[in-house]
């Protein structure tokens, strides 16, 4: 039971109720050094390299120790392969989709020269298993996972700035102002990246 005990009349402000009905499509407030930080980001550390675009992982200035993670890793795969080894079409497909991932240049092997002459920090990785006749399972990389609960994981070294989309209104007019529109897709985006 709600009992209501006193009523206060509210307050009719148009200006609020206008700020309420308009969320969303205001003008953003803009953090300009952030933009700064981002725009020197993209200019000192993207390069161009046998026609791809190569950059940098953007560093915070102060990251945590960063541990080389061999064993971890070698164990987790090792547990990944005896899962998946126990239904041969998805291990023979696990393989063609690694296969696929190393000839595209995703992924590469790690020589025994960079093993010594550098700290190296390997991505676990394992099978997602999808209701899909296209792409039955995909692949995951976990760049939050840590070694160890006294190590770093990637994400954790890694500065976060917010996506600088294109926005929205401004996209879909532009889509409208032509006769004709084309849209394109780039395959394995992500794994691009």
């Amino acid at each position: 039971m709600n009992v209501l005990i006193s009523h206060k009349q509210e307050n009719c402000d148009l200006e609020e109720f206008l700020k309420l009905e308009s969320l969303g499509i205001d003008e953003k407030e803009v953090d300009t050094q952030l933009i700064d930080v981002m725009e020197t980001f993209a200019e000192s550390s993207i390069t161009k390299q046998n026609g791809k675009y190569v950059s940098k992982l953007p560093w915070k200035e102060n990251y945590p120790e960063f541990l080389t993670n061999k064993d971890f890793a070698k164990r987790r795969t090792e547990n990944v392969i005896r899962r998946i080894s126990k239904d041969n079409e998805m291990f023979r497909m696990y393989g063609d989709i690694k296969a696929d991932q190393e000839r595209r240049g995703f992924i590469g092997k790690v020589s025994d020269e960079t093993l010594t002459e550098n700290l190296i920090h390997y991505i676990p990785h394992h099978a997602v298993k999808k209701d899909s006749t296209t792409t039955p399972i995909r692949i995951v990389y976990n760049c939050s996972c840590k070694a160890n609960s006294y190590s770093a994981s990637l994400n954790d070294c890694l500065a976060e700035y917010p996506p600088m989309m294109n926005d929205l209104t401004t996209m879909l007019t532009r889509l409208r102002m032509e006769k004709y529109a084309v849209t394109a897709d780039i395959e394995k985006g992500f794994l691009h990246i």
